[in-house]
């Protein structure tokens, strides 16, 4: 990210604006060192060359990410050491899935038992066909008066859409 979008996304009054502004700012490498007089100019050289390379490890990778408002890695990442892999998460996931039913008949057989035999249907619901059509002619007359402004509100959509385009 150059200065000049740093400066462009970076918004004071708002919270994604200041992180932005302040990633870039802590990345940006402090050219103003506290100069120690008593150093030769080698030893100067040095002592500069280790900063910058530890600035660059640290506090300078905020700069390079500063498009992510400072954060350098990848959203889902999980540390091994930390942390669990995805795969295992999805593994445990598949066997707790697996497992929940028979788990469940496990806590409570004696209920299970009681109240139903393992060969027992149950119908919750039945379905039947209560008829095709309309109940009257108003039901098809206003279902139709209904179909016909909405094939009139699409093709006025689809007119405008097409006389709209800018050349």
């Amino acid at each position: 990210m150059t200065a000049e979008a740093a400066e462009h996304y970076s918004d004071a009054h708002t919270h994604l604006g200041r992180l932005i502004a302040y990633a870039y700012q802590l990345g940006t490498y402090p050219t103003e060192w506290a100069e120690n007089e008593d150093l030769t100019a080698a030893e100067r050289d040095a002592r500069d060359e280790e900063r910058q390379a530890d600035w660059h490890a640290t506090w300078g990778r905020l700069r390079r990410w500063t498009h992510m408002l400072g954060f350098g890695g990848h959203f889902a990442t999980k540390s091994r050491r930390y942390s669990t892999t995805h795969k295992a998460l999805r593994a445990q996931r598949r066997e707790y899935h697996r497992t929940s039913r028979t788990d469940w008949r496990n806590r409570q057989p004696d209920r299970l038992e009681a109240e139903h035999d393992d060969e027992t249907t149950l119908i919750v619901c039945q379905l039947t066909l209560a008829g095709i059509g309309w109940n009257n002619t108003g039901d098809a007359q206003l279902a139709a008066d209904a179909a016909d402004r909405a094939r009139a509100h699409r093709q006025l959509a689809k007119q405008e859409r097409t006389t709209a385009r800018p050349a």
